[in-house]
């Protein structure tokens, strides 16, 4: 009998607290690099971001196809002129470290976006558009904007440096907010290793809910082939992109889920018309897209995982328009380059224009973008056949950001993915006159006419003609060399449950757990 009792409690205790226990564990992420900064008004790069998306909220987010959701605003108002946006704030919610969230909490972070003495790389942006920020009451803050803005909710208030930090927090901490962050979000900042791991806990009492997670923990792992051994070894439980030789064996694997969806992301390789003089010559440019195969670096190195694109705007965005490519013609790149002046005078392979070789650097990261370097020396002996030197330079994350953001390259390989589809996000950081990423010498006011008007129109499908407008100036003036739009893949532990994913929500993990913790 007392065997039978004792196996009952068991039994009992099991039905109770076993599925308590199995909804939760730690969950271990794979990110490409280490984090930067994780104060949202600096945050530039993706691992950062991803980081801090579980920490931090915003007014507004996006729902797993693209629509707006209510974040810490339940709700808000536009007026008809698209200059005032009204936000009313869920009340009862805290930061991390028992702060209040409330109007003046948005207000003071915005204001600190906004000023000077913080010298955020994204405060031109912000202030050049809002020209005050009003608190009618404590749960209620409105923008008054310079300017009409349509897209002023995806591309200004869902970002990373809108992400809402706690006021109290920034001013105990000053600039070491950095790597002390404190916001509203769903997880908890616990520890962080440089290139090791950063460490998340759950966060108890947050506003939607708890996780069911106890933990994540992020580990930077630069090598894409050794993400995908952690991966198959227990290392890691999810990976983000996954190369195209490995992932026909993931997807035969029982204890391997493969989720696939669109990235809002376009990469390319980047020409700095004033760090390199030559290239401020449209013919250079076009020349050396003239001789560069897209097609034969596709099928080698991105069938599968990405899709060719040939603008600055995503092909999956309402306002793709595809202007074309400079088809592959190495002969009509040379034509271009001797038209331009550059001859190979004495004969050693390499053209020379008033005492001066094109010989230039290609900088890359390495393994943070799909098959960045490999693609950077297909590129460099592509071009060795038209008479033009390039070298490739391969620098850890850390110091490539450092690099790209001094402006402080001949070219570059660069990536530049958002969480929507909306065009500006892509058009306006770019390539418009004073974008946050606008770092390639690159100016053209026809074009910034064109993208100025484009999101002061309501309707769409007049944007959709801007945005044609735009794509074929880019395209004409061959601002950089189009390469492809990464296909967004996770690869998880089969014991992941309850995850979604989405380019636009590519780390919800409110209702993910893991079987056995």
């Amino acid at each position: 009998m007392k065997i039978h009792k004792l196996l009952g409690i068991i039994i009992l205790a099991w039905f109770y607290f076993g599925f308590a226990l199995g909804e939760g564990g730690t969950l271990k992420i794979a990110l490409p690099t280490d984090i930067t900064k994780l104060d949202p008004i600096y945050i530039q790069d993706a691992p950062s971001s991803t980081v801090a998306d579980l920490i931090y909220d915003t007014l507004v987010e996006f729902d797993f196809d693209g629509s707006l959701r209510p974040g810490l605003a339940s709700s808000w108002e536009v007026s008809e002129d698209a200059t005032v946006y009204t936000f009313h704030l869920r009340e009862g919610v805290t930061f991390h470290d028992g702060t209040p969230f409330d109007a003046h909490a948005v207000k003071a972070h915005f204001e600190r976006l906004l000023d000077p003495a913080w010298a955020s790389p994204q405060r031109n942006m912000y202030a050049s558009l809002i020209s005050e920020i009003q608190v009618p009451d404590p749960y209620t803050v409105r923008f008054v904007l310079a300017r009409p803005d349509v897209a002023f909710i995806e591309s200004y208030v869902i970002s990373n440096a809108t992400m809402i930090a706690s006021p109290a927090a920034v001013e105990r901490y000053g600039e070491k907010i950095a790597l002390n962050p404190v916001g509203t979000g769903p997880f908890i900042f616990e520890e962080y290793q440089e290139a090791e791991q950063v460490v998340l806990v759950r966060n108890e009492d947050y506003w939607a809910g708890a996780p069911k997670l106890e933990k994540v923990i992020f580990r930077p792992i630069p090598e894409l082939t050794t993400r995908v051994v952690e991966l198959e070894t227990g290392g890691v439980d999810l990976i983000f992109e996954v190369p195209p030789e490995e992932l026909g064996r993931l997807e035969s694997n029982p204890d391997i889920v493969v989720q696939r969806a669109p990235y809002a992301s376009i990469r390319g390789l980047w020409f700095h018309q004033k760090h390199f003089p030559p290239f401020a010559d449209v013919r250079v440019r076009r020349a050396l897209s003239h001789a560069l195969n897209v097609e034969e670096i596709f099928a080698a190195f991105l069938k599968g995982v990405a899709i060719i694109g040939n603008s600055v705007i995503p092909v999956n965005s309402w306002a793709y328009h595809d202007p074309g490519r400079y088809e592959y013609d190495p002969e009509k790149a040379k034509a271009l380059l001797e038209e331009a002046g550059w001859i190979d005078v004495d004969g050693d392979g390499v053209r020379e224009k008033d005492g001066m070789e094109l010989r230039f650097t290609i900088m890359s990261p390495d393994g943070r973008y799909l098959r960045d370097k490999e693609i950077c020396e297909v590129a460099m002996h592509q071009w060795k056949a038209i008479g033009v030197a390039a070298t490739v330079e391969v620098l850890e994350w850390g110091t490539w950001v450092d690099r790209v953001f001094a402006e402080d390259f001949d070219m570059v390989f660069l990536g530049w993915m958002q969480s929507t589809f909306e065009p500006s996000k892509f058009t306006d950081a770019l390539v418009k006159t004073g974008g946050r990423a606008a770092l390639f010498g690159y100016s053209n006011p026809e074009l910034d006419q064109i993208l100025t008007q484009a999101v002061t129109v309501v309707d769409k499908e007049t944007r959709k003609e801007l945005y044609r407008q735009a794509q074929e100036i880019i395209h004409r003036d061959a601002v950089f060399i189009p390469l492809y739009n990464h296909l967004g893949i996770a690869a998880h532990t089969s014991r992941l449950n309850g995850y979604r994913y989405s380019s636009t929500r590519t780390l919800d993990l409110l209702q993910a757990w893991l079987e056995g913790g």
